[in-house]
């Protein structure tokens, strides 16, 4: 393959003429394998099923991949098998002399992976202590901010501000962030790695230490018999490719197929995004009156005849778990994610269409089920996979929500 130079380290006009160039030179090889681009048109294998859904897969269904020395690395069940299959072939092939296991090169461990499934929810979750650390607390502390913050209603309030300003710019809800860039495909149980050398973003080590190798073409094709391909931007990477009758043969032996794999062995993430929600703004406001416990506030004092501004310091209003659960019910809790939803994905509502879609969302769940009413949310707010947002829209809709606390308590 042709040098190319693209580079994270790279101004971006140049690393993207460089990235391009890559793409143009990549060989088809002998066989023309196919192979899958995380970069741009397979952003989401294995993240998204036939439906437009975002998934993920069960744990239940995760199995070791053997012969990894002290460290354990899982896959899905049908994938480590094939896996193993795959370094099998590849020992064989070693022993015939027609795999060269040449010293220095990434293909002198014979394929032992470095890396494979991990978890989303825990990747979720530390985006979330980042997206706290990093956007909440500047925010929320801000002085013309934090001194309106006497409650969970006007903490609420504020950070529906603060989702308006920043969720294009990153995400929130556990969808959002497993179908963005920043999560790994390697959540989905479908890819096993054998390199931790090398980096993604810098191209010529990968073109001459892997493409350009004399192994390249028969690794790519003892991959192809087990049901794999080859990530076009990461060489050290095989995606298994459940279409593919190799693949299916490894399937076989628990039971599924192309047709039920996504039902049997995956979660739809948008049905599980409330409860997470629930919980991660009860732990912010827990944790924020728990460092800032005090606010202070305007008051008018009259002295002699005379009103003076002052300032006065009250504690915050705590929050108990029994009346966080009582007083925010599932349609208080539709509005707010149907409002966080509308924003991570641009839509250009209006607040007549916002209310719209929120009195839909809460019918389904009062006649219906709470499964209809997230296939309903999730349908308004859905985009194109392939769409790249141009165009910074914020919509005018707004969440408008009493402040609860300060008239019950006035």
């Amino acid at each position: 393959m042709k040098a190319s130079f693209g580079s994270n380290e790279l101004a971006a006009s140049a690393s993207f003429d460089q990235r391009i160039e890559y793409a143009e030179n990549y060989p088809a090889g002998m066989e023309g394998f196919r192979t899958l681009d995380f970069w741009r048109q397979d952003l989401h294998y294995g993240r998204m099923n036939g439906k437009g859904d975002p998934i993920y897969p069960s744990e239940a269904f995760l199995k070791p991949i053997k012969d990894t020395g002290k460290k354990t690395y899982l896959a899905l069940n049908f994938v480590a098998d094939a896996y193993e299959g795959f370094r099998r072939d590849v020992r064989q092939e070693f022993g015939k002399n027609n795999f060269l296991r040449i010293e220095g090169t990434p293909y002198e461990s014979l394929f032992a992976p470095t890396r494979a499934w991990v978890s989303v929810s825990e990747k979720h979750t530390l985006h979330i202590q980042n997206f706290y650390e990093k956007n909440i607390i500047p925010y929320m502390t801000t002085p013309a901010v934090a001194q309106d913050i006497i409650d969970f209603d006007d903490f609420l309030e504020a950070f529906t501000r603060l989702i308006n300003r920043v969720t294009l710019l990153t995400s929130f809800t556990k969808t959002e962030f497993l179908l963005s860039k920043k999560c790994s495909p390697n959540v989905s149980g479908l890819v096993v790695e054998f390199n931790d050398e090398y980096t993604y973003g810098e191209d010529s080590p990968k073109i001459d230490a892997f493409i350009n190798n004399i192994n390249f073409e028969l690794y790519k094709t003892i991959a192809f018999r087990h049901g794999f391909c080859v990530d076009k931007n990461a060489p050290w990477r095989l995606i298994a490719l459940p279409g593919y009758p190799m693949m299916q043969q490894y399937m076989k032996k628990y039971e599924v197929t192309v047709g039920t794999l996504f039902e049997k062995y995956f979660y739809t993430s948008y049905f599980i995004d409330i409860p997470t929600i629930k919980s991660h703004l009860f732990q912010f406001y827990q944790a924020f009156i728990k460092d800032y416990p005090d606010v202070r506030v305007p008051v008018m004092r009259e002295i002699k005849n005379e009103k003076i501004s002052l300032t006065k310091v009250i504690p915050r209003a705590k929050l108990g778990v029994e009346e966080y659960l009582e007083r925010y019910d599932d349609l208080f809790w539709i509005r707010l994610y149907t409002y966080i939803r509308a924003k991570e994905t641009n839509q250009d509502w209006d607040q007549h269409k916002f209310d719209h879609v929120v009195k839909e969302a809460s019918d389904f769940l009062t006649y219906s089920t709470e499964q209809a009413a997230f296939k309903f949310i999730h349908k308004e707010v859905k985009r194109d996979p392939a769409e790249i947002i141009s165009k910074y829209r914020r919509g005018s809709f707004r969440f408008k929500r009493k402040r609860r606390y300060r008239e019950e308590n006035k």
